[in-house]
């Protein structure tokens, strides 16, 4: 099943149209991730603010948990809703970092900018493959 979220992530991704340099998403790399993001998979919904100094990125915010959610990558024993801080840093357009949910399960967040608002990303398991969330800026 994860494998099958997994590739379903990356077949989304790939069917959707390259930026263009008429957009204001041409060069992302120069945008700040500052502001208000939302995303969920697996029955994890995520919130969080961020704020970016330099290619430092730090934020918090809040998670709920569905009930019968599979989040997978070690998330199983969260609670049903808390707290999430994140941090890490963005070099050009790869974010690699951190999320910590709730003070018990902290696990590595790799994300890609595809366009401004968007943040294609997964959790990473040693033993399970990445978890995907994709986080999207909230206007």
């Amino acid at each position: 099943m994860r494998i099958l979220m997994g590739i379903s992530v990356l077949l989304i991704v790939a069917g959707c149209p390259s930026a263009s340099t008429t957009t204001s998403d041409h060069d992302v790399s120069t945008q700040s991730l500052a502001g208000a993001w939302h995303g969920s998979n697996g029955g994890l919904s995520v919130s969080l603010t961020l704020q970016q100094v330099g290619d430092a990125v730090t934020g918090s915010g809040t998670f709920e948990l569905a009930q019968n959610a599979s989040v997978g990558c070690g998330g199983e024993t969260l609670p049903s809703k808390g707290t999430v801080k994140l941090s890490g840093k963005l070099q050009a357009n790869e974010f690699q970092g951190r999320m910590t949910f709730a003070d018990t399960w902290t696990p590595p967040f790799l994300a890609t900018r595809s366009r401004a608002d968007s943040l294609i990303g997964h959790f990473m398991s040693v033993d399970r493959g990445g978890c995907p969330l994709v986080l999207v800026r909230q206007h």
